[in-house]
């Protein structure tokens, strides 16, 4: 594939989509509706030998993030208490931390549009502003062809999500590396 593709016409570049610039996202939130607050974040980057490196986080809720959006039902989802949110690092140090380890770097997820809301939540904490290319995870294997495509869903068939958010961005990046034909 080249580095490079026409869409309308125009010349686009594709972020890049090797192992060294890729870092996968998954955030779990505070509830089932597009506006809770995030909960939990993790991150997961493929290392040169093939294992996976993963970070994950709990998140305290910012002030200004609307408790009524607390979903009790998640607590057994997730298996994280509103209690326990209270004792771990808050929103604002979470930010500040995640924001500059992923800058530069071509964000995988399984769901951008969740992923982008909850990174804003994030940066509003801190009045950051950045800009990051989410890419799909779809696409994020489509360079890798129906081979590739077929070896990350074979990979992934049976896998069901942890809902713990640095174990479901461990399977994302354990699935695009054997699209990679890293795994067989």
């Amino acid at each position: 594939m080249s580095d490079d593709s026409r869409i309308n016409g125009d010349r686009h570049q594709l972020p890049a989509l090797d192992r060294e610039h890729l870092i996968f996202l998954n955030f779990q939130t505070a509830g089932q509706d597009r506006g809770s607050w995030p909960i939990e974040i993790g991150t997961a980057r493929v290392q040169s030998d093939g294992s996976v490196r993963v970070q994950g986080n709990l998140i305290r809720p910012h002030p200004s993030w609307r408790e009524d959006l607390w979903s009790s039902a998640h607590k057994q989802i997730h298996d994280i208490s509103r209690d326990r949110l209270k004792s771990v690092q808050p929103a604002d140090l979470i930010a500040a931390e995640y924001l500059e380890s992923i800058a530069g770097l071509t964000i995988v997820s399984n769901d951008p549009d969740l992923d982008r809301f909850c990174l804003d939540m994030l940066a509003d904490t801190i009045c950051a502003t950045y800009i990051f290319e989410i890419l799909g995870f779809n696409a994020a294997i489509a360079p890798f062809g129906f081979p590739g495509i077929k070896r990350a869903h074979a990979f992934q068939k049976g896998l069901r999500p942890s809902h713990r958010a640095g174990n479901d961005a461990a399977r994302l990046a354990m699935a695009w590396y054997a699209a990679s034909e890293g795994y067989s």
